[in-house]
């Protein structure tokens, strides 16, 4: 059995280096506050030397939870720079590393091994629905990509972990946000008050569930990418437990969750993993 510490996305060219954090690594999040935010620089550190990534040099969006990104290439260099306002963050030069935080919400990596351009999304419902402009999330990051000088046909993409299907359950506003993406299940819900050997225990409570996963994979080829250029990690960061502690005593083992969730942790303020992407 193997640990199920942080990972690297195997989607990619060798030079370009695609990471997620998790649960086991600590809480990546980022929140303007000094003390808290010190901690979580010590812990991205640790975590980011392990594959000799300069912690100083990552530039790290601050997410708004919609659909504005940047091309930082010309962004002034500085320790642990905060890009403002921002979920997508794109470069076309080499050893300037991205960063995104997710906690439910799913990262997003982008590589044109064309052109060389690297970019790297934060993608939730509020970005991924379309908005009045008729823009998402992912196609103003397709958009920044070929500003960028990138051809969608050439961009790999790779849809990181996220709160999938089985768990996220929505209101009906946001269930009518994604048709073709969404489905309703009768749930069973105990009556209040009833004797127990009653014929009638339960009522049925209609509950509206999103694939967020699938509704990104549709945006991705709606903006051009490849069938084939497309790939998704389907473990689910509110449900999925994985191996994270290892004992010669297979009893004595550790299996849980893999992943913060927002949605499950109900911590304030949010925990999160750490999305990050470099190309050499």
């Amino acid at each position: 059995m193997e640990l199920t510490n942080h990972m690297r996305i195997n989607a990619f060219e060798d030079n370009v280096i695609a990471l997620l954090s998790t649960k086991s690594d600590g809480d990546m999040r980022l929140t303007g506050h000094e003390q808290y935010d010190g901690e979580a620089y010590a812990r991205r550190g640790t975590f980011l030397r392990q594959y000799e990534i300069d912690p100083d040099s990552v530039l790290s969006a601050e997410l708004m939870h919609g659909n504005h990104g940047r091309i930082v290439d010309n962004l002034a260099r500085g320790k642990n720079i905060r890009v403002p306002k921002v979920d997508i963050l794109v470069t076309t030069q080499k050893n300037v590393p991205l960063s995104v935080s997710v906690a439910d919400c799913f990262p997003v990596y982008l590589h044109d091994p064309v052109r060389g351009a690297i970019g790297l999304l934060h993608a939730g419902w509020k970005g991924v629905s379309v908005s009045e402009d008729g823009e998402t999330v992912i196609s103003s990051a397709i958009n920044l990509m070929k500003c960028a000088d990138c051809d969608p046909k050439n961009i790999v993409a790779h849809v990181g972990p996220g709160i999938q299907e089985c768990c996220f359950e929505v209101g009906k506003s946001v269930y009518d946000k994604f048709k073709g993406f969404s489905h309703v299940r009768n749930i069973p819900v105990p009556i209040p008050g009833v004797d127990p050997d009653s014929e009638i225990t339960h009522e049925y409570v209609k509950k509206y569930y999103v694939d967020l996963r699938s509704a990104i994979e549709f945006h991705l080829r709606h903006a051009g990418l490849q069938e084939y250029n497309i790939s998704s990690d389907r473990k689910c960061t509110r449900c999925y437990k994985g191996l994270t502690k290892l004992n010669p005593l297979p009893e004595k083992s550790v299996i849980e969750y893999q992943f913060f969730s927002a949605r499950r942790d109900k911590t304030t303020p949010i925990q999160s993993q750490m999305a990050v992407i470099v190309c050499r």
